[in-house]
């Protein structure tokens, strides 16, 4: 169960949560499964490019951040919707989760972040 291993930081309520800033801040969306010996979570991030991704962790804080950039284009922009923008979102790890053995995978904007649930 989430609950038990990691604790979103930010409520529900947050969930479209904008920045005075000019680049927008947004959640992105996760999905996470418990497996018997690890949890796995799935964050989407589209049009996060894999060398503007961050994932650590920090006193027991699973930490995530990606910036998308705008689309680079010659000529005149007609009509712009696709904003730049920045994704961020934070967990608290229980001590059930071995924080040393994190693993973080990126592909076709989605990061699969595995778990290590600790041996008891």
């Amino acid at each position: 169960m989430m609950a038990y291993y990691v604790r979103e930081i930010f409520p529900e309520e947050e969930m479209t949560a904008t920045s005075t800033e000019e680049t927008p801040r947004l959640i992105p969306e996760v999905d996470v499964v418990e497996k018997e010996n690890e949890i796995v979570v799935l964050v989407d991030l589209p049009g996060v490019d894999r060398k503007d991704l961050r994932v650590w962790v920090e006193d027991g804080v699973l930490n995530l951040r990606g910036k998308k950039k705008a689309f680079p284009g010659e000529g005149t922009v007609v009509l712009k919707e696709i904003p730049e923008a920045v994704y961020e979102r934070a967990f608290q790890l229980t001590d059930e989760v071995d924080a040393n053995a994190i693993q973080a995978r990126y592909s076709q904007g989605v990061l699969e972040i595995r778990l290590k649930k600790k041996m008891v």
